[in-house]
């Protein structure tokens, strides 16, 4: 995430020229970074999460991730999925 933040500001290097030149002050610069760094940050967080919760709840229904029974000794992995534990991990 530190990644996608420093690359998003090294992109946008032209565009803190363009406002500094035209006046902007350095916090409602830092302060425009910021919003649009914690939203990619939640999006990502609902994104991830959501997946993670979709893909719990598939694998204890309908057995997605099949395991080769000649490799391991089971055919499915297990996956423990508790409320509280969904609920906890917000």
């Amino acid at each position: 995430m530190i990644t996608a933040l420093l690359v998003l500001i090294l992109e946008r290097t032209q565009m803190i020229g363009i406002l500094k030149a035209l006046g902007s002050s350095n916090w409602s610069i830092r302060k425009l970074f910021l919003y649009n760094a914690s939203y990619l940050i939640a999006f990502r967080f609902v994104l991830g999460k959501s997946y993670w919760d979709w893909a719990v709840v598939a694998s204890k229904t309908v057995s997605v991730y099949n395991l080769d029974p000649s490799v391991y000794y089971v055919t499915s992995a297990p996956v423990l999925s508790r409320l509280d534990y969904v609920l906890l991990n917000v």
